[in-house]
């Protein structure tokens, strides 16, 4: 307290000064109408200034939740887009109208928390789990294509095999003429990927748009791939040498969607199916596999047992030797 008041006892002549020019302003802009309205319109520009700075302040510290809850609308807009593309699948074919088949996706919205892109089996970690209904081989796409599919999950996380991995083909289709092929990544550029054996005897132009084919349980049809960057024609190859600029970029990659093929498990029990066959088959060559693997095995035990029988043979001949030898000398 008495620090205050010597401060106040030394600073005196200033502190008058200051309270009585105060007084003096406010005094002027009470009775005086020009200089009222002057100060007011100042006054609210520098406020609605320093208002402004506020919130493009607070906006930049909350930009992360902005993406999220703009990814979710995505993600909630993208699920009713294939619902009515799986509802209404052609111009000429008669709409689906069971709720299972229209309803054959479900999307999950997931965060992304680590991508690679020099390997030549690359991977995206995303942030949701077994524990939000992430199983492997669910498919993954972004807001601008194909990203790769589920390989494996914990609780909270799973590990996506990216579009950039040399050991993953994805079904894929021409958008113009329908041609079914497969699009692979050549292990080089993270921007370009292969159309693989397409034959000559179909056109393709620089431009042309590659999408996902619908011939599998991981992708829907017409999901975007990318487009035709270069066509190149060997006089001496069966195929067409085309490169697709991917339209994902994977540097860059924040948001991802999760697709869910509620049909799957009819799927994979129908493949289970044709299983008994195949392990008859593998039953069949197994066997057979056995039984030639037994005849040699005889074969090598049979020979194995004559050379014996022939060592023998021959260590009994250089033990009669000696003796003979010995037999000679004591009766020449």
């Amino acid at each position: 307290m008495d620090a205050l008041f010597s401060f106040v006892f030394r600073f005196r002549a200033f502190l008058l000064f200051f309270a009585l020019e105060i007084i003096s302003i406010s005094l002027i802009i009470n009775n005086n109408r020009q200089q009222s309205a002057v100060f007011f319109n100042t006054s609210n520009y520098y406020a609605a200034q320093i208002l402004k700075a506020s919130n493009q302040f607070n906006d930049y510290f909350h930009l992360g939740d902005v993406n999220k809850s703009l990814a979710a609308e995505n993600a909630l807009l993208r699920k009713q887009f294939l619902q009515e593309k799986q509802r209404n699948f052609g111009a000429n074919v008669r709409p689906v109208e069971d709720a299972t088949i229209a309803g054959k996706y479900q999307v999950s919205l997931a965060k992304v928390i680590n991508s690679t892109t020099k390997n030549t089996r690359n991977y995206v970690t995303i942030e949701k789990g077994t524990l939000d209904g992430i199983l492997p081989d669910m498919g993954v796409i972004s807001p601008n294509g194909v990203v790769g599919r589920v390989k494996s999950c914990t609780p909270h996380l799973s590990l996506v095999s990216s579009a950039l991995n040399i050991d993953q083909p994805i079904s894929a289709q021409i958008k113009s003429n329908k041609y079914v092929s497969y699009v692979l990544w050549d292990g080089k550029s993270p921007q370009f990927a292969k159309f693989k054996d397409v034959t000559k005897a179909i056109k393709v132009v620089v431009g042309d748009t590659i999408v996902t084919s619908g011939f599998n349980d991981f992708f829907p049809e017409g999901t975007m791939i990318g487009k035709v960057e270069k066509v190149v024609d060997d006089k001496s190859a069966t195929f067409h040498d085309i490169t697709v600029r991917l339209s994902t970029d994977f540097n860059s990659l924040s948001y991802v969607y999760v697709i869910g093929n509620k049909l799957k498990l009819e799927l994979d029990t129908l493949t289970q199916q044709l299983d008994p066959q195949k392990e008859k088959e593998k039953d069949k060559e197994k066997e057979e596999k056995d039984r030639k693997e037994k005849i040699e095995k005889e074969k090598k035990n049979k020979e194995k047992k004559e050379k014996e029988k022939l060592k023998e043979i021959e260590k009994e001949k250089e033990k009669s030797k000696p003796k003979d030898s010995t037999i000679l000398k004591n009766n020449p």
